[in-house]
């Protein structure tokens, strides 16, 4: 695994993957296969971070039937709250993660031709329990 620095976060990914900053959006990618994994990271006001809440705008900004999302919460291994969903649209998969701690939110968001097969999705679950927040303000 490599090590991915952001400006709020340290997170690992396979060594075999490749990314790019465009537009200061890391995106993650293998050259054979039909898919990306981009990063996005803010910092909201002290106290006001909710990842649910967060997981429901992005889905209402970007006009995602409810019906057809699976979402889903948990806990990274470092204690982090998180917040799955998947859907599809547009005939693209697509996977977004929600993780944060303090006022530091983390977005992980796949894009793909079909449905993961087993070995990405636990190359992204491994990066998600890999995330270290690095600024406790």
């Amino acid at each position: 695994m490599l090590t991915f620095i952001g400006p709020s976060f340290e997170i690992s990914y396979p060594q075999e993957w490749e990314y790019e900053i465009i537009e200061n959006i890391p995106s993650f990618f293998c050259q054979s296969q039909g898919w990306a994994l981009q990063l996005a990271s803010s910092r909201l006001a002290e106290n006001t971070l909710d990842t649910e809440e967060q997981m429901s705008f992005y889905l209402e900004q970007n006009d995602i039937d409810e019906e057809k999302q699976k979402i889903s919460t948990s806990s990274t291994m470092q204690g982090y709250p998180y917040i799955c969903c998947e859907f599809t649209q547009s005939s693209r998969f697509w996977l977004v993660y929600m993780t944060s701690h303090l006022n530091s939110l983390l977005v992980l968001l796949l894009n793909a031709d079909e449905i993961p097969d087993p070995v990405l999705t636990q190359n992204i679950s491994d990066m998600l329990h890999s995330v270290q927040f690095t600024n406790d303000s």
